[in-house]
């Protein structure tokens, strides 16, 4: 009985000693809720043939109910390399083979999470960003794809009370470079922090026990958002 009190004492001073953002996990984790978000069979067989009947859908239903039960970041991703287009030669196949099928499961799957919030009155608290690590090359490559393009992309966002219906910056007639309005990755993960309550000035401390900037090279939230 003192061990099993041991085991239990240990836990219960963690979870006392955690900031805000932890105890928080604890609760949605030990309270059932993330637990019960988990079954899709609570949807009804309309919701889910509104997000559709494919993996992305069923993964974006399950993001809705895990808001719903409390979890504050819920990431939404298909398998390693899913917009991987670079050509017919690799599993996911090129612009024609592999992109376009793609894209009317995407289009179904992010107007039903946006619509879907919206009814819920859960959009305005609900930061929902569509977008990738980089862009794709401007130009079709020998495999019908397209490659790696480090100097723009371009991105979706809706919800977090933000302004939306605009479109923010422009590239070259090319789709190469940025032409006006350019947003660094620091002024996104600054909009991203201001939604998240969390203090854009603030640092952690990496290994050597240096402050290190949460939002590098200046980055400040998107003013056109609001």
């Amino acid at each position: 009985m003192k061990l099993l009190a041991a085991l239990l004492f240990i836990p219960i001073l963690a979870v006392a000693a955690a900031d805000q953002y932890t105890q928080q996990a604890f609760d949605v984790v030990m309270s059932g809720r993330a637990q019960r978000a988990f079954n899709l069979d609570e949807e009804t067989p309309a919701m889910r043939a509104l997000y559709g009947n494919t993996s992305m859908g069923e993964k974006a239903l399950l993001a809705r109910r895990l808001v719903e039960a409390g979890v504050t970041f819920v990431l939404v991703s298909g398998a390693w390399g899913y917009f991987d287009h670079h050509g017919d030669e690799v599993r996911w196949g090129g612009i024609e083979k592999g992109l376009k099928p793609l894209l009317p499961r995407v289009d179904q799957t992010l107007h039903a999470i946006v619509t879907d919030l919206e009814s819920r009155g859960l959009l305005d608290t609900t930061l929902i960003l569509m977008m990738g690590e980089f862009g794709r090359s401007p130009v079709i490559n020998k495999n019908a794809g397209r490659d790696h393009w480090t100097r723009v992309m371009s991105m979706v966002m809706a919800g977090g009370g933000l302004r939306h219906g605009q479109v923010i910056g422009s590239t070259d007639r090319r789709g190469s470079d940025i032409a006006t309005r350019p947003v660094t990755p620091g002024d996104l993960a600054a909009t991203v922090y201001r939604h998240l309550g969390i203090d854009t000035g603030a640092h952690w401390i990496d290994r050597q026990g240096r402050p290190m900037p949460i939002v590098t090279e200046g980055g400040q939230p998107i003013a056109e958002l609001g």
